[in-house]
């Protein structure tokens, strides 16, 4: 027994599954949920999940103010590359980068997040977090 081990055993609930950010060859997904622990008011919480989810790893719980704060900090993080990236594609009048794929990524999942927080539909969400990229799109497009 370890220092945190308290010996009782914790419960959850996944209150809602708002999406998965990566699935490995495993079966196991790394997801972002509102979660239940142990009867408490629910959380967002991000961590490693069983295909049953009846395991999970470690993970990180936010409140809901947390996680306000931190799809701010996103959004402002995408606006600053946002305007580099347009401030360097007027300069070089060269396409995107791979490394700004990532950062879509992370924009579309925070927008996500931010929906769900707001009390969008599931819909909404699917269409925020589908593999199609706008700007990739229209990179095509102008080719």
């Amino acid at each position: 027994m370890n220092g945190n081990d308290t010996g009782r055993e914790i419960s959850f609930d996944i209150v809602e599954e708002i999406g998965i950010l990566t699935t490995y060859n495993t079966g196991w997904c790394r997801e972002l949920n509102l979660v239940s622990w142990n009867g408490a008011a629910p959380k967002y919480d991000i961590r490693d999940w069983s295909p049953d989810h009846t395991r999970m790893s470690r993970g990180v719980t936010f409140h809901e103010k947390e996680m306000r704060v931190m799809l701010d900090l996103m959004r402002n993080r995408s606006r600053r590359r946002s305007y580099v990236a347009r401030r360097d594609d007027v300069k070089d009048a060269e396409p995107e980068t791979e490394h700004d794929d990532g950062m879509n990524a992370a924009a579309q999942a925070t927008d996500a997040a931010a929906d769900v927080m707001n009390g969008a539909t599931s819909d909404a969400i699917s269409d925020a977090t589908s593999d199609e990229d706008p700007v990739k799109e229209e990179a095509r497009e102008a080719v």
